[in-house]
């Protein structure tokens, strides 16, 4: 009987530690379907909102605020290197620093560098390497928490990259190194500057380049999607960047309208922390968060994503309201197997207890 009670208790703690995730009442709550249709699709992209009820709230209330990317490098708050061009610890010191940083919640250590051999330079510098395609480190030079999202890119250094983990950046965290893909398949050297630092936000990329990184982990298929993206977008380059999509103006004019509709609809609601989003007949994702401020600050990254992937590989939404009920049931109705079912189609990232994110595609 105590063995029983014992493992209730662990159970009750357990639930409450991470913040349940589930649709149920006073947790989560999906938009109801009239309003679903009624004000959230706009051409080629239906969003499908997930508010945060009282108990969800009160489960996450000690999850602090956080410094996005974009703003930190505005705010020069954030060094980010190529491996190698800093003149502290050696990459070897940042693992072990990167996994402290996340207690012991993710490994990049495995990583499918298949095929970008040939891009991997290593300059011997003492003990350290001028370059690693799939790493880079940084630094918290400010006093402030800083949260990265995957699927962020960064430009600069000896390539634009894309970040391929979710990442809680502590004040005076020093050469953290974080994983990474190119998403400039043509350039391997500093830009006329010579500079290794990567100090522009270049927004987020689609969805399909996301799930290349997140979960598939492949530098080939990053590679294949972004020429896929770019192509379709008239956005090609000599370097193949993903980032000259800043300057396909077709592209942008749509998106522009895209970004209108859907932040002004989603800043009208209240306690939005993720949302559902579905082109055509299909679902291309979902993001959750563990509260609505840590939503808010991603919402440009999540429009520009989930937008992208829209008017680059979409059409009108035809996927019924039941049957995007059913992809959430799979994720939000059994907190046991949740894990598991993120794991096989996404990844969640937890800090300090907390599973502050939660994506899948």
């Amino acid at each position: 009987m105590k063995n029983l009670v014992y493992l209730c208790l662990l159970s009750f703690i357990n639930l409450f530690a991470y913040g349940q995730y589930m649709l149920e009442e006073n947790y989560l709550e999906i938009t109801p379907k009239q309003k679903a249709s009624e004000c959230f699709q706009f051409e080629n992209l239906g969003i499908y909102p997930i508010y945060a009820g009282s108990a969800f709230k009160d489960a996450n209330k000690d999850v602090g605020k956080y410094q996005n990317l974009k703003k930190a490098l505005e705010k020069k708050m954030i060094i980010i290197n190529e491996v190698g061009s800093s003149v502290t610890a050696p990459a070897q010191n940042a693992v072990n620093v990167r996994n402290a940083v996340n207690n012991g919640n993710r490994d990049f250590q495995n990583i499918d560098n298949s095929n970008i051999g040939n891009n991997i330079v290593n300059n011997n510098v003492g003990n350290r390497v001028s370059g690693q395609v799939n790493q880079l480190l940084i630094s918290n030079v400010s006093q402030d928490t800083i949260y990265l999202m995957a699927g962020e890119i960064v430009k600069g250094g000896k390539q634009d990259r894309v970040l391929a983990s979710d990442m809680v950046l502590p004040p005076g965290a020093k050469d953290v190194d974080i994983s990474v893909f190119c998403v400039e398949h043509g350039r391997w050297k500093t830009r006329k500057d010579g500079n290794y630092t990567f100090s522009n936000h270049s927004g987020t990329v689609s969805n399909s380049i996301r799930k290349a990184a997140v979960k598939e982990k492949n530098q080939s298929s990053v590679w294949q999607k972004v020429a896929e993206i770019t192509n379709k977008n008239d956005a090609g380059t000599e370097t193949q960047t993903y980032t000259a999509m800043e300057n396909a103006v077709e592209f942008n004019k749509k998106q522009a309208a895209y970004f209108k509709f859907f932040k002004e609809a989603i800043l009208s609601e209240e306690n939005i922390i993720g949302f559902i989003g579905v082109t055509g007949d299909k679902v291309i994702g979902m993001d959750l968060f563990a509260n609505n401020h840590l939503f808010l600050d991603q919402l440009d990254n999540l429009v520009n994503s989930y937008s992208t992937e829209a008017i680059s590989n979409g059409s009108k939404v035809k996927l019924s309201y039941e049957e995007v009920v059913n992809y959430a049931n799979i994720y939000l109705s059994d907190e046991n197997e949740q894990e598991q079912a993120v794991s096989e189609n996404g990844s969640s990232y937890k800090s300090n207890g907390k599973k502050l994110h939660i994506n899948t595609f």
